[in-house]
């Protein structure tokens, strides 16, 4: 069955709960969600482990808040790497991120910036 968001492509650039559970809420009404993660990955990834969360080779934690999604690693630090962020932008209608001020500007994600790419 069609969710009612088929269609609609979500950016998601976001760590620990807040993005990750926002964007699987999307996926399960059937947008489509790219996951973009540093290249060390999701800092959840580590942390679960530490707290004692997950379970032999599951970090349930990160399937749970990550369901739905496609995943991409990508190093903003690198022109290359940006440059297949703001391509993504172009294809996509949402994008999510909860990472600080100062670390969005700092690649070019901010709202001002992106808006050149996409308007809407």
């Amino acid at each position: 069955m069609a969710g009612v968001l088929e269609g609609i492509k979500v950016l998601s650039m976001g760590q620990v709960v807040a993005v990750p559970a926002a964007s699987s809420e999307l996926a399960d009404w059937g947008a489509e969600v790219i996951k973009l993660e540093p290249l060390f990955g999701d800092q959840t990834r580590g942390q679960v482990r530490l707290l004692g969360t997950s379970t032999g080779q599951i970090n349930w934690p990160i399937q749970v808040l990550n369901r739905g999604s496609k995943g991409l690693a990508v190093d903003l630090k690198q022109e290359d790497g940006r440059k297949i962020v703001y391509k993504l932008i172009e294809e996509c209608d949402v994008f999510l991120s909860n990472y600080e001020r100062g670390t969005i500007n700092k690649f070019g994600l901010d709202y001002t910036s992106l808006s050149q790419i996409k308007d809407r």
